[in-house]
């Protein structure tokens, strides 16, 4: 993996032309079924989840690509709800490494090309794609969507999308094509979806509910529960009585909650502003029998100051862990940026945030990235 992270110069490249080149030598577009491809700020892995057991339940084989990954790169890659195996990553990786020839490849671009390459060994019925970033010319817009979905839209990656809600919905949109359905979540501004009506895509907004309130998991965004619904039913693929079967859907990272003796512990991969708001609104329905600490770390390029002055107000301490990654921040750097009128805690490991923050709190909410999920949640065991 580090090999690929270092092949070409940049780590996030948008464009479909280094992508299109490997892909037409690899022969694999004839081996492509139904495709749905699923877009959006936030929402977007509750959303292929949904779809997924949908389309298992109806008697489907499914494909899913989806990133980033919490605990193991597998994750990514899925067929019928199940992680591949490592030897079928790296075969797809040797196929690759053989077509590529002269041209780099990003470390996403080398995933999306592994997925395609595993998925069409298989006799599916659908492929579920989650696009990695935008949408217009993110690696997995190089397939044609039978069905697409834009989950939301708000501010997130304004360094590559920019801060311009009309401008990032036009990006998120291109994932649809001239006739064919894409359902639009209510956030989507409504002129940049008669943008992409313009260009003959059917923009559908979401209207009717398919779903009883009783139906949807209270950790999950009822609307993306909807959206999958909507999705399935136009590739003839939604089974019935579908609330049943999302009632005890569960997404990893997603206000995802474990109940120990002493204390309670959420694990949210909640990064942007509206995340967080949601991730607030789910607390809001479980109140604490004690304290609530919150271990955070968040990328730098993430709007933290918003972020931690909207979750000031439902935690009694914060505990701070530096992130070393490509854009992570050291926990100094974080603490400067957060906004709180609570206690805040330096800790150098996730290890020692969790320990500290069991004994101060009942309640611990570990939030603020996917690499902050990835690197509390296995500390519980």
């Amino acid at each position: 993996m580090s090999w690929q992270q270092q092949l070409h110069p940049r780590g996030i490249d948008l464009g479909l032309e280094r992508i299109r080149h490997v892909f037409d030598s690899m022969e694999l577009r004839a081996q492509v079924p139904k495709v749905l491809t699923v877009a959006g700020t936030n929402g977007k892995g509750t959303c292929v989840e949904a779809a997924q057991a949908l389309a298992l339940a109806a008697g489907k084989r499914v494909g899913s690509y989806t990133s980033p990954h919490l605990w193991r790169y597998n994750e990514r890659i899925r067929i019928d709800g199940q992680s591949v195996t490592d030897a079928r990553i790296v075969a797809a990786f040797e196929r690759i490494e053989a077509r590529r020839g002269a041209q780099s490849l990003t470390y996403f671009e080398f995933a999306t090309l592994a997925a395609f390459e595993i998925f069409a060994q298989e006799n599916l019925d659908l492929w579920i794609l989650e696009v990695g970033l935008g949408g217009r010319l993110d690696a997995v817009n190089l397939i044609d969507a039978d069905v697409a979905v834009v989950t939301s839209i708000g501010l997130d990656h304004q360094d590559w999308l920019g801060s311009d809600l009309e401008k990032i919905a036009d990006e998120k949109l291109a994932i649809g094509r001239s006739g064919q359905h894409l359902f639009a979540g209510r956030s989507v501004p409504a002129a940049a979806c008669q943008r992409a009506r313009s260009a003959g895509v059917d923009v559908r907004s979401l209207a009717e509910n398919r779903l009883e309130t009783s139906d949807c998991p209270p950790a999950l965004v009822r609307e993306n529960l909807e959206l999958a619904c909507q999705a399935l039913d136009a590739l003839d693929m939604l089974p019935p009585a579908p609330g049943a079967i999302l009632r005890t859907l569960q997404v990893p990272g997603r206000c995802e909650r474990h109940v120990f003796a002493q204390h309670e512990e959420i694990y949210d991969v909640a990064h942007n502003a509206d995340a967080i708001a949601h991730l607030l609104e789910f607390l809001g329905g479980l109140p604490a029998a004690g304290s609530t600490v919150a271990v955070f770390s968040a990328l730098a390029d993430k709007p933290i100051e918003e972020m931690s002055a909207m979750l000031d107000g439902a935690v009694d301490a914060w505990c701070l862990v530096g992130l070393n990654e490509p854009r992570g921040l050291t926990v100094g750097a974080l603490q400067q940026r957060i906004r709180s009128e609570k206690p805040v805690h330096a800790f150098e490991s996730f290890g020692g945030a969790l320990e500290a923050a069991r004994a101060m709190g009942r309640r611990i909410v570990v939030c603020g990235s996917f690499h902050t999920v990835s690197a509390g949640k296995p500390r519980h065991g």
